[in-house]
C-alpha cells in the first residue's frame, strides 16, 4: 500500500498495482487496527476487509461498500471534500443552488455539492448559525450558504483526527440524538423530522431555528 485518500466519507487505500481498495462505511461501519495475533473486538463475520502488515492488521468491519476498483469512476459525482485545503465555500454553495434541491438541510447532505458533511455536523452546524433546516434554498442569500459551508469544513476538519465523541464549538452535540430534550441556548424541546429523499432524521430547535 502507497496511500491512503479520503474523498468525502469515502476512503481510497491506493496499491503499487495502480489498483485501489474503496471503502464507505456507512452508518455502522469501522476501521480497527490490531497487533498481530491481538483478539478483534468484533466477531470475524462482520470483517469486509482484512489487511495483514508485518506490524499490524487493518480490519474493516461492517462497510457499505468494499471494493477494488481503478480510477474512482464511483465518486466522479462527488463534489471537492470539506477537508480539501483548497476546499473553495463559495463554489460549493454555487453548485448546491445548481442542483436545485428544496431545503438548505437537504444542500448540506447532497455529496454532489461538498463531500464529507454529515447528518450529524448539519444538524450541529444549522443550530450553530440558527438556520431551520426546513428554511427553503431559494430563502437563502449566496452569502449565507457560503457561511454554512465555510463552517461546515471547520467543524469537519475540527474532527478529522478525533473519534468519538465528537467535538462541538459548544461542547457536546446540542440537538442531535436529543429528540425531545432542552435546547442548551434556549429551552425548547428539540424536535425532530424526516428531509429529503433519503428521509434522514433532521435535529432542530424550533425556537432557535424558527421557519
Amino acid at each position: 500500500m502507497v496511500a491512503a485518500e479520503p474523498a468525502g466519507k469515502h476512503l481510497f487505500l491506493r496499491f503499487d498495482s495502480g489498483l485501489e481498495l474503496h471503502t464507505h462505511l456507512g452508518m455502522r461501519g469501522s476501521w480497527h487496527l490490531y497487533r498481530p495475533g491481538e483478539r478483534w473486538r468484533l466477531p470475524e463475520a462482520a470483517a469486509a476487509v482484512v489487511l495483514e502488515f508485518h506490524t499490524a492488521v487493518a480490519v474493516c468491519f461492517r462497510a457499505s461498500i468494499a471494493e477494488v476498483e481503478r480510477g474512482r469512476s464511483s465518486v466522479r459525482h462527488l463534489g471537492p471534500d470539506v477537508v480539501a485545503p483548497d476546499f473553495d465555500a463559495g463554489a460549493a454553495a454555487a453548485r448546491a443552488r445548481a442542483l436545485e434541491v428544496p431545503t438548505v438541510g437537504e444542500a448540506l447532505l447532497d455529496q454532489r455539492a461538498a463531500a464529507g458533511i454529515g447528518n450529524v455536523f448539519r444538524c450541529e452546524l444549522l443550530w450553530m448559525l440558527r438556520v431551520s433546516p426546513f428554511r427553503g434554498l431559494d430563502a437563502c442569500d449566496d452569502a449565507l450558504l457560503a457561511e454554512l459551508f465555510s463552517s461546515a469544513a471547520r467543524l469537519v476538519a475540527a474532527n478529522a483526527a478525533v473519534s468519538a465523541p465528537r467535538r462541538f464549538p459548544h461542547g457536546r452535540a446540542a440537538v442531535h440524538g436529543r429528540a425531545g430534550r432542552p435546547c442548551p441556548r434556549c429551552g425548547t424541546p428539540v424536535a425532530t423530522r424526516r428531509l429529503g429523499e433519503q428521509a434522514r432524521v433532521a435535529y432542530w430547535c424550533p425556537g432557535c431555528q424558527p421557519g
